[in-house]
């Protein structure tokens, strides 16, 4: 420690009588000079027994954890059911009430009227003027208004797939009748069996038909029409490898034998035209 020089000593003894005086007045003793007393109040103590309101306002641990995502998912699941329920109720009053029908993208829908004030004549099981019966024409995907259930039946069926490299054949449960010297309706505009309407308006037949469905997605009255695929063929008497499309390999020629047409001039073995009316026998090459 340095030693004070020797012309402090003087101001020294002058300024030490006065410091002491000072904390003799503010009543500070070197042992508790670090320390201020403050003046004191008279606070009344608080028992807790006495303010229980006291307890909930102190602040308490908070031990509960973080919500993890299945206690978020939780209510979500709980009204789950209740969604499907409603939305069930809500859809049947709504074709009850307004008969509302709704037709999606992959469906067809067959109308069957359950009374009218016309009846189907004679021999007819389709509808085409709003008779009671099998409505000719089907609902396309969408809303539709007015069938009532008590009035209506409407049936949703899918479209009919044909794969590729197959075929579709076709039978129709109504139509004119067809000539004794063929077996096969006569082929009729009516885009590929989609308009039943256009088909009976303009003759077409009833049984098997001539024309077929190549590969593609047809809505088609399946109520009017049957289409034989290759999943239905073993129910319908017939083999899946018959719907398939023959293949002509190179360097070979394919003879067809038609079972129906008219028969074939006198002394030929062959149609002179491919398709149409004549019936072609082939003779062995």
């Amino acid at each position: 420690m340095k030693k004070l020089p020797l012309a402090c000593l003087p101001l020294l003894k002058k300024t030490l009588p006065l410091a002491i005086s000072l904390l003799t007045a503010l009543e500070i003793t070197p042992a508790s000079a670090n320390y201020i007393n403050l003046p004191s109040t008279n606070l009344t103590p608080i028992s807790l027994t006495q303010s229980p309101n006291l307890i909930a306002q102190i602040p308490q641990p908070d031990n509960s954890q973080e919500p993890t995502e299945s206690d978020n998912w939780s209510p979500i699941l709980i009204a789950i059911p209740f969604i499907v329920i409603g939305g069930f109720v809500f859809a049947h009053q709504m074709g009850f009430i307004f008969g509302l029908v709704v037709i999606s993208s992959e469906e067809v829908g067959i109308v069957i009227k359950k009374f009218a004030r016309r009846s189907l004549s004679a021999g007819r099981l389709i509808a085409l003027n709003n008779e009671a019966g099998l409505q000719a024409d089907t609902l396309a995907p969408g809303w539709h208004w007015g069938y009532w259930p008590w009035q209506y039946n409407v049936r949703r069926e899918p479209v009919v797939i044909i794969p590729q490299g197959e075929i579709g054949l076709v039978v129709a449960r109504d139509g004119a009748s067809l000539p004794p010297e063929r077996i096969l309706g006569k082929v009729v505009a009516c885009d590929n069996f989609q308009d039943a309407r256009k088909f009976f308006t303009k003759g077409g037949e009833k049984g098997r038909q001539l024309g077929i469905l190549t590969a593609g997605t047809y809505r088609i009255n399946t109520g009017v029409f049957t289409v034989i695929t290759s999943d239905n063929a073993p129910q319908l008497g017939m083999q899946p490898q018959e719907l398939k499309l023959y293949a002509v390999k190179p360097n070979q020629v394919g003879i067809v034998i038609t079972l129906d047409g008219l028969p074939i001039q006198e002394g030929e073995i062959a149609s002179s035209t491919f398709g149409g009316d004549h019936a072609a026998r082939a003779a062995g090459l």
